[in-house]
């Protein structure tokens, strides 16, 4: 008798561990040098490493200083309102909001910090509000699941022109959070990798061209290209009523002082992600959802940062009224952007 209670007991115990939970566990390495501050991930940046693609560009523009936020396209599309047919699952990237400097990290050096930010930060679930980083907070945070509690990711050592002009300093940073994280990796296993690669190549593509960068000449050094890039990526995957939603991920990068010199041509840089889409990223996606890469039609533009905001949401299906979740469905959800017109809600 006692040996089959402690049989059962140990049944239970491994079937209870065992159990898938609300966002798949698994064991999290932080990156190398990466180390937790409380609950801010913060990774190791070298501002004087670069990499090999990191030539300069032939010609750049130098714009002159300015204060205010870069005047973004607004994405008014009549893509956006089309019944797509059911053999197809469109995409949808939105980008924009105010410019954001990152310095000399740019291109594939930049792709790599935010994508190990993203694997800390862009996998702890989604609120029921727009408060952005609690998830399934209890259920996820303990002593040995630290990396979890992570509500952002700080990058330092950014270099920026500093006082007096053309002064070289790097006591700054990028801090990268994510307002919502919506990957349903058990459904679909390789969405969250490809869903983080996805948004941070539209970061970098961003870095790709000339008109969002400048030049220049620190004091007793060489001429040093810096770059912007935009604040707010919005990802979602199949876009397109009647189709179960797959991915849903709403990140935010921001530098933390004023960005004031050089542009942001945000079309500019979403051209040269819609190209690494159809080159890189559809072929992946379409993998990993087992889609035919032919029916997978890329929806971008840039918008205002209202566009960007999210409200109650996520695996349940809300009563307003009641203020409290109906049914948990794959798939339906209430949210949508605010205070922007040419953002359509999903469902």
């Amino acid at each position: 008798m006692k040996s089959a209670i402690l049989i059962f007991l140990a049944l239970w115990v491994f079937t209870t561990l065992a159990a898938a939970p609300f966002y798949d566990r698994r064991d999290i390495e932080l990156p190398p040098g990466a180390h937790m501050e409380g609950n801010v991930l913060v990774l190791h940046n070298d501002p004087d490493e670069y990499s090999d693609d990191e030539d300069d560009f032939d010609h750049i523009e130098n714009y002159s200083s300015q204060d205010e936020d870069p005047e973004l396209a607004n994405a008014s599309s009549t893509m956006l309102t089309k019944r797509w047919d059911k053999d197809q699952n469109p995409v949808l990237v939105y980008a924009g909001g105010p410019k954001q400097h990152v310095g000399t990290l740019r291109r594939n050096r930049l792709r790599h910090k935010i994508i190990d930010c993203l694997r800390i930060v862009g996998i702890t679930g989604h609120p029921d509000d727009n408060s952005g980083d609690k998830g399934r907070w209890e259920e996820w945070c303990s002593e040995n699941y630290e990396a979890y509690c992570a509500s952002s990711c700080r990058i330092p050592n950014i270099v920026y022109n500093s006082d007096p002009k053309d002064t070289y300093a790097s006591n700054a940073r990028l801090d990268i959070s994510v307002q919502w994280s919506e990957l349903y990796e058990s459904a679909y296993p390789g969405i969250r990798e490809a869903a983080f690669g996805f948004a941070a190549d539209i970061y970098t593509q961003m870095t790709e061209d000339a008109a969002n960068c400048y030049e220049v000449n620190f004091k007793g050094s060489r001429h040093t290209v810096m770059c912007n890039t935009v604040t707010n990526v919005l990802v979602v995957l199949p876009y397109a009523k009647d189709h179960p939603l797959a991915a849903r991920l709403n990140v935010i990068l921001r530098f933390n002082g004023k960005t004031l010199e050089g542009g942001l041509d945000c079309e500019k840089g979403l051209k040269k992600a819609r190209e690494s889409y159809s080159s890189t990223y559809q072929p992946q996606l379409a993998k990993v959802m087992n889609w035919n890469k032919d029916k997978m039609p890329l929806i971008s533009a840039c918008n205002k940062e209202d566009c960007f905001s999210v409200r109650k949401g996520g695996y349940f299906k809300y009563d307003d009224l009641a203020n409290k979740p109906i049914e948990p469905i794959l798939g339906h959800f209430d949210w949508k952007g605010k205070g922007c017109d040419s953002f359509h809600p999903l469902g």
